[in-house]
């Protein structure tokens, strides 16, 4: 299996589904939605905090796409997922909880929970890094890392 898409998934499903091992050799797509609780619409049964994170790192070796909408994501999650999966290429939060944008022009941070947001990786040759493309509703910026990635989401002015 290659790719597999859960919807409703709560934080011990996720650690049941990956610690069986079943997943971890060939899946290289996780599709992650509606983590909306189903008894309390204003709270989440799923968050990509950084202890979730470690395990799709840890179990999800050859993860390459991770896709994630309406459910919650914190900066420290965000950072394991763009620092520990060494083959992503993509990482997409569509109208997640959690992302401020920073605006300053406006010094400002703006809530992204209405955001299609999307992290591609791409490889430069040999030991001259990384290109990080950032897209939030279909405009691109180029950042050289994921700490600057990461800033422009979730950093303070």
């Amino acid at each position: 299996m290659e790719e597999i898409s859960i919807g409703g998934i709560r934080h011990d499903m996720l650690v049941e589904m990956l610690s069986t091992g079943f997943y971890s050799n060939n899946l290289t797509t996780l599709r992650l939605s509606s983590c909306v609780s189903l008894f309390d619409k204003d709270r989440y049964d799923f968050e990509l905090t950084s202890d979730n994170s470690s395990l799709i790192a840890k179990h999800l070796p050859q993860l390459k796409v991770l896709s994630i909408g309406n459910c919650v994501v914190l900066k420290d999650g965000v950072h394991i997922i763009l620092r520990e999966c060494k083959n992503l290429w993509r990482l997409s939060m569509a109208r997640c909880q959690g992302v401020w944008l920073l605006s300053k022009k406006h010094e400002r941070r703006i809530e992204a929970s209405s955001k299609i947001i999307s992290v591609k990786m791409e490889k430069k040759l040999e030991g001259t890094g990384n290109v990080i493309r950032l897209y939030i509703d279909s405009v691109e910026r180029v950042f050289n890392s994921s700490e600057e990635v990461l800033d422009h989401l979730f950093g303070s002015i």
